[in-house]
């Protein structure tokens, strides 16, 4: 895929408010940390039940070729977020580590997340030998997923997202097994 379909925000972008320490640049210009996580936190749950309730009804092509799609996790991230943030659903272009753990170098993100997503849909489309097989390579995804940590912030709401919606097609149509 080409690199170009991402787009990317940086630190610079990402932090606009010099007055505003750890304020993230947003919509409204909001500069109280508790009124914009309070904010974010009621808009991105306004988009997660419309997440859940809407895409498997709107896809028109496969379930595993949508869903297991780093551009598809960009588009949720962007779903979820952009009410409130200008740089939702763009990857960051700057590295990033927290709490000691260091994520996906930013160079790296499209090539790797592109990687993941793909190998895990090839997994789907495959079959899984049983029902372990199959808990054991979505706990795996998941880990890739939070390993990959592509956006500034967000990126647990959008794996939980992911996996949400990977279990539920599954508990629709059950996993497909070899």
């Amino acid at each position: 895929m080409n690199k170009l379909l991402y787009e990317k925000v940086s630190e610079k972008q990402l932090h606009p408010y010099p007055e505003a320490k750890g304020i993230y640049a947003n919509t409204f210009h909001i500069l109280d940390r508790k009124y914009l996580n309070s904010l974010e936190r009621e808009f991105s749950s306004i988009r997660q039940a419309e997440l859940i309730s809407e895409i498997p009804i709107t896809i028109d092509i496969s379930t595993p070729q949508y869903l297991y799609s780093f551009k598809t996790y960009t588009s949720i991230h962007k779903r979820l977020f952009s009410d409130l943030y200008p740089w939702a659903g763009k990857i960051r272009d700057f590295d990033m580590a927290y709490d000691g753990h260091v994520f996906t170098n930013a160079n790296e993100l499209v090539f790797y997340g592109e990687q993941v997503f793909n190998g895990f849909r090839g997994k789907v489309e495959q079959g899984f030998k049983d029902q372990d097989a199959f808990i054991q390579e979505s706990a795996r995804f998941l880990n890739l997923i939070n390993t990959l940590h592509p956006f500034p912030d967000g990126n647990g709401r959008s794996q939980r997202n992911v996996i949400s919606l990977h279990f539920e097609t599954f508990a629709r149509e059950g996993p497909k097994l070899k």
